[in-house]
């Protein structure tokens, strides 16, 4: 997950894999695991190629575009993987108040926080965040059309809110199906799991709150 989060993005999912087992032609060319089709699928280049794998019915090979990060069958003399790493828990915590403004024009209060995970109807893992959102007041004008009155105050006050919600058919201790939880570092530590992988949306979303302020609110006054 190398992307940069931005309070304009939307919202950062994660889609569980289903434990399947490997079979020998996820043992590819230098003794990686890879699918048939790729690159370093197979049993190498030239005339190295398994036959076997290549003349598969496409129908019949597993999937290339959700491989699975799961243990192929151990090569001979090797040990077995260690199991997953218990899914983190997601700590309910506050960011405390980001920014605050008060003015004879601007009331401007907020904060943050990460809740609790929630439901959610349909899909499988996501990460997202809420926002509240600000009014702006009205204005007097003079028969000149010049504003000589504001009606009220600019006011953005209220929560940003961080959540994960897991479908029904989705659980935190599910293998990650792509991003976090599949990379090399991650399957080395054993942290391969859907919870593991939001967690790090989770992380994403708040050192981005703690390194870029919130926005000003506009200055406003009467000539």
């Amino acid at each position: 997950m190398s992307r940069q989060t931005s309070l304009r993005g939307g919202k950062a999912k994660g889609v569980p894999g289903a434990a399947q087992k490997l079979g020998s032609e996820w043992l590819g060319w230098r003794g990686v695991v890879a699918h048939p089709d790729a690159p370093a699928g197979g049993g190498g280049h030239g005339h190295f190629l398994l036959r076997r794998v290549a003349q598969r019915k496409p129908a019949t090979r597993p999937s290339a575009g959700r491989p699975r990060p799961i243990a192929p069958v151990p090569l001979q003399g090797t040990p077995a993987p260690r199991p997953p790493n218990q899914s983190p828990v997601t700590n309910p915590h506050s960011l405390g108040v980001l920014k605050s403004v008060q003015t004879d024009l601007v009331d401007v209060k907020v904060d943050a926080k990460v809740v609790a995970d929630g439901a959610a109807a349909s899909g499988a893992g996501e990460t997202s965040f809420t926002q509240p959102g600000w009014t702006s007041p009205g204005y007097s004008t003079d028969p000149h059309h010049k504003i000589v009155k504001f009606n009220g105050k600019f006011t953005w006050k209220g929560t940003i809110t961080v959540q994960t919600v897991y479908a029904a058919q989705a659980r935190p201790d599910q293998l990650s199906g792509y991003g976090r939880g599949t990379t090399d570092a991650d399957v080395r530590s054993r942290d391969i799991t859907l919870g593991f992988h939001e967690s790090c949306h989770r992380r994403d979303y708040e050192a981005y709150l703690k390194a870029h302020p919130l926005p000003e609110p506009p200055i406003w006054q009467l000539a």
